[in-house]
């Protein structure tokens, strides 16, 4: 398990001057969020499963998130070791759609944009693989080496 957390605290003043908006507010922070998840082998089955998360604001320049967004990608891989072959589902933001609500500050006052994002959805993969799948001699283990037996 990997968990990343970000505290992001910007100066925006010099953009608020420079564009003559009148805000209180010169500073942009906000709290990010990640994390990543992941299990080999499960039940010994050649099961492989993994998950990510993040929770983010998209503050930039001149606009301020109204809510966070949130990203998540869940993936399971099943290995078939006699026949070299892989079958992968993957599916992306499939309980929440990701989206964009911002506040947006300009000369002329203030406005909301906010839409949701098309980033969702699943893929599914086979993967097989040819020929003699060669293990590096430097990860060898000595009897590897030795041809299975000393000398």
């Amino acid at each position: 398990m990997n968990l990343g957390v970000g505290w992001y605290y910007i100066d925006n003043s010099d953009f608020n001057r420079r564009n003559h908006l009148g805000t209180d507010n010169s500073y942009v922070n906000y709290l990010s969020a990640s994390t990543n998840l992941s299990y080999t082998n499960l039940f010994n089955k050649n099961i492989n499963l993994s998950a990510w998360l993040e929770v983010s604001n998209q503050n930039n320049g001149n606009s301020i998130t109204n809510k966070p967004n949130i990203f998540h990608n869940i993936s399971a891989t099943k290995i078939f070791p006699k026949t070299q072959m892989e079958v992968s589902l993957q599916l992306m933001n499939i309980f929440k759609r990701p989206n964009y609500d911002a506040t947006t500050y300009v000369q002329s006052g203030t406005f909301r944009n906010s839409s949701k994002w098309d980033w969702y959805g699943f893929s599914i993969s086979f993967v097989k693989r040819f020929g003699n799948q060669k293990v590096k001699e430097n990860t060898k283990t000595d009897v590897e080496k030795n041809g299975g037996g000393g000398k």
